[in-house]
């Protein structure tokens, strides 16, 4: 059976993908498709050699998709921690204190899911994963935390907002060193921080996290036996106040996201989405696009280096042929649905 653009628009494979476990589903590594080991090995190996990292590309790169597939929650010996940061800081929020908090709470939320997802299992609960055919029953939290490390950390972590930062950064390391000792890695990751690196006084907040924060992080935390690590997403235009050497100081292992090098590469990544969302093995684009399509496609996303925005344009098209009555996408539907959109 060909495939056709039915299958991608009932399948939702050119949606917006917005969990972090559904990006490291569907990542095609760069390293494979520019042909080097410059990006995901590059990062392998520094995380394992304890380097804190930096992982620079623009929105919409695959930053964060290639975080997620390296560091994803059921690579073995590691215990990856997502840092979630809920709003854009504030001026009076440029404190250690707070970062701390933030931190904090990061490692209690996912103490606290695995626990209440323990208890939904005792019932019979399920949560389902959100992305594609492989779609499956699971417990939530993080696969490598169990259930006593859990409530280590859920107790480690119960601490009051007014303390000091050195009761702060005890409990924190504490927590770290926890989970070390189950022969786990911890790797903070600090993922999407233009979410929170933003404002009227983004420049002030960019200097201060890439300076004292990760100063006092590094010094407080990663400076004891057993190793950690450290991975931040950046974004190129944090570099027009600061030069990129000053900035990047105390991440010692900078990692650009590559350009892709043409259509072919395009063409591996779309074919995998359909893949994994369709069950299609390795699926023939010529019964979905025409060559000047994909070639489209390729200069849209060559254009702007904004991989998210060429997957949702592919999304846009196939709609908008479907309702045309249309078989196959060209260039001419590829540039009306990067105008539509």
């Amino acid at each position: 059976m060909n495939l056709s653009l039915k299958a991608l628009r009932d399948h939702n494979v050119f949606r917006s993908t917005l969990q972090h476990h559904d990006l490291g589903a569907l990542h095609v590594s760069f390293d494979s498709l520019v042909g080097n080991s410059s990006t995901e090995g590059r990062l392998w190996d520094a995380v394992h050699r304890s380097e804190p990292c930096a992982v620079i590309g623009t929105s919409g790169s695959g930053k964060s998709s290639v975080i997620s597939h390296v560091l994803g929650p059921l690579v073995p010996d590691i215990a990856p921690l997502r840092v979630m940061v809920a709003h854009a800081l504030q001026p009076d929020e440029y404190t250690l204190p707070h970062l701390a908090d933030q931190l904090l709470h990061t490692l209690r939320d996912e103490a606290e899911r695995t626990l209440s997802s323990d208890v939904d299992a005792a019932l019979g609960k399920h949560t389902q994963t959100t992305t594609t055919r492989r779609t499956g029953a699971v417990g939530g939290g993080m696969r490598w935390l169990g259930i006593k490390l859990a409530k280590d950390i859920e107790r480690q972590t119960t601490i009051e907002r007014n303390s000091s930062l050195h009761d702060k950064t005890d409990a924190l390391r504490n927590v770290l060193l926890s989970i070390a000792s189950e022969d786990l890695l911890p790797v903070l990751i600090f993922d999407d921080t233009d979410r929170w690196l933003i404002g009227d006084t983004e420049a002030a907040t960019v200097q201060w996290f890439f300076d004292k924060s990760l100063r006092w992080l590094l010094e407080s935390c990663f400076s004891v036996e057993p190793p950690m690590s450290l991975v931040v997403a950046v974004h190129p235009h944090y570099f027009d106040n600061v030069a990129q050497a000053e900035l990047l100081a105390y991440l010692d292992t900078p990692i650009t996201i590559p350009r892709l090098p043409g259509p072919p590469a395009i063409r591996r990544i779309l074919q995998y989405r359909i893949e994994q969302y369709t069950g299609y093995h390795h699926p023939d684009l010529t019964d979905i696009m025409t060559t000047d399509g994909l070639d489209a496609i390729y200069a849209l996303y060559d254009a702007e280096r904004n991989l998210r925005r060429t997957i949702q344009v592919c999304h846009i098209a196939v709609v908008e042929a479907l309702d045309a009555g249309v078989s196959r996408l060209t260039a001419q539907h590829i540039q009306a649905a990067n105008n539509a959109g």
